[in-house]
């Protein structure tokens, strides 16, 4: 009787696996029975990659200590600097080195504030934020500026207060327009609660509140201009656009027409610094075809190859290069698509490098780490790979892991077993060479709650490891974040400072209130 063949799978534009390889553990589909499998993995993004297949070196996490419980936590945007709240203080934590955080200021609108996002305009920095007690507002760093984006006549209350709900930050133009929602119902100057919009300069914090009833539309190419539609004031009649200067706030006599000109369309839930721009269809003039990017007031065509309804899903920069996601029309956030890299200086050379990729992280060079994922079912495995441009430097971060056991066939065909791996990814932020944490989360058990003692089932474990990952190919098996209670959320520099943080509530005048617990980590071999 001749022996089987070896079962033959495919891995998106990398390589073909086969059944022997699982024997020699190159290959992180295979999962133990039944186990939730967490694996980190920083990778440095500069050298070369090493050999699949060796094993990585033993490393020790130490505790360096406690910082205590803080109100909200967020990295400054183009700093090396982490910050914090703790009531109504805000303090700043230089991250390159090893002191201790700083206070910088303190105000009373900060007490009961949640940090949307940061932004710099040079030396002056800006956080944003939203209040359980009063109107959004944003606040210098150096403490010297404060702007609050009031509403006329708007009760504020602690049940329902207005948040910021989206922002186009254009940083060429050191200016920001945000989108406020959410206030009180009774009070709130337009139907259905829809948006109203704000104007801020970022060097002096001047604040232009826009007539009520503009709504945000598009931008020019390069995001200098923004047009809002204008308030409807006889019906059937078609809205009226309005421009504004990005740099000044001041009215723009003739709006671009988008139509005619490339546009910059808005959308609520896409707040990313790279932007794509459309252009109109001229065959069809109601159907639009993605035809570049812009980043900082600069536009990057893409190849006219594209298929007509492609959509960029997701999109950042770093250096000479983009990384991004580009769908072929499908709207749905996390499906997986072609993963590309736009080189700016190389004529705009764009180079697809991956398949099946939901997220992504963009190193030094052009590399990135990329999710590459099935669609979902009960039995995705999820992997990550540390791509480049040059086929030599790819690598499953991953290969030549000791594995468990895979999961029998005869099991992995049963609706009722769950068999998923995902992966989460954080990117360092700072100077440096670039830093990508990746949280890995294998699980696998028996969904029903009354199993059929006559069917074959498996028993529940639980397993975690960590991993230091040198884009050079040396990686580092860690002996912590191995057991249930890992950390919640991790803020990582490029120097390879790593801090965590887990929730904690404690009792203050009878409520609970939130806090987090953050606690600073060494890696020692």
């Amino acid at each position: 009787m001749k022996p089987p063949k070896p079962l033959r799978f495919k891995v998106p534009n990398c390589c073909v696996i086969t059944s022997a390889m699982f024997q020699k553990r190159i290959f992180l589909s295979v999962a133990i029975t039944s186990i939730v499998t967490v694996g980190l993995i920083a990778v440095k993004g500069q050298g070369t990659v090493g050999a699949a297949d060796s094993r990585p070196d033993e490393s020790r996490v130490h505790v360096v200590g406690g910082l205590g419980l803080w109100d909200a936590v967020m990295p400054l945007t183009n700093s090396d600097e982490l910050l914090l709240r703790r009531e109504d203080r805000l303090w700043r934590l230089d991250m390159s080195g090893s002191r201790p955080p700083m206070e910088v200021l303190q105000s009373k609108l900060l007490r009961q504030a949640e940090f949307v996002f940061t932004a710099d305009a040079g030396q002056r920095q800006w956080v944003f934020c939203n209040s359980k007690a009063a109107s959004p507002f944003a606040i210098a760093i150096d403490g010297k500026r404060t702007a609050e984006f009031l509403i006329p006549d708007l009760a504020i209350s602690g049940e329902q207060t207005p948040v910021i709900q989206s922002h186009v930050w254009v940083p060429h133009c050191n200016a920001a327009i945000l989108m406020v929602a959410g206030g009180d119902k009774q009070t709130w100057p337009r139907d259905g609660n829809r948006p109203v919009y704000f104007w801020i300069s970022l060097e002096t914090g001047k604040v232009v509140r826009f007539p009520i009833g503009w709504d945000l539309d598009y931008f020019s190419a390069d995001q200098r201009v923004a047009v809002f539609g204008a308030l409807i004031e006889e019906r059937f009649q078609p809205r009226q656009l309005r421009a504004i200067s990005m740099v000044s706030s001041e009215a723009i006599a003739n709006p671009p027409d988008k139509a005619i000109h490339p546009y910059v369309p808005f959308h609520w839930t896409n707040t990313q610094l790279v932007q794509p721009v459309f252009e109109r269809n001229d065959e069809a003039m109601s159907r639009r075809r993605l035809m570049g990017l812009t980043t900082g007031g600069a536009v990057h065509a893409l190849p006219d190859t594209l298929p007509p309804e492609s959509h960029l899903e997701m999109a950042k920069h770093r250096g000479d290069n983009v990384g991004m996601r580009i769908s072929d029309g499908n709207r749905y956030v996390g499906v997986p698509c072609d993963y590309s890299v736009l080189s700016i200086t190389d004529k705009n050379r764009q180079k697809t490098i991956a398949k099946n990729v939901t997220d992504f992280s963009l190193l030094d060079q052009g590399r990135s780490v990329a999710v590459i994922s099935p669609m979902e079912t009960q039995q995705s495995l999820t992997e990550a790979w540390l791509l480049s441009p040059d086929v030599a430097l790819r690598q499953d971060l991953l290969s030549g892991v000791e594995q468990p056991p895979p999961l029998p066939q005869r099991l992995a065909q049963k609706s009722y077993i769950r068999n998923r791996r995902t992966v989460l990814m954080i990117p360092g932020f700072g100077t440096g060479a670039s830093i990508v944490l990746c949280l890995f989360t294998h699980d696998r058990w028996d969904m029903r709650s009354l199993p059929n003692p006559l069917d074959e089932s498996i028993t529940p474990l639980f397993w975690r490891r960590a991993l230091l990952v040198e884009s050079t190919g040396k990686r580092k098996l860690l002996d912590g974040f191995r057991d249930r209670d890992s950390p919640e959320s991790f803020w990582l520099h490029n120097t390879g400072r790593l801090l965590t943080g887990a929730t904690r509530y404690i009792d203050e005048n009878g409520q609970e209130i939130r806090k987090i617990e953050i606690r600073e980590y060494s890696i020692r071999d």
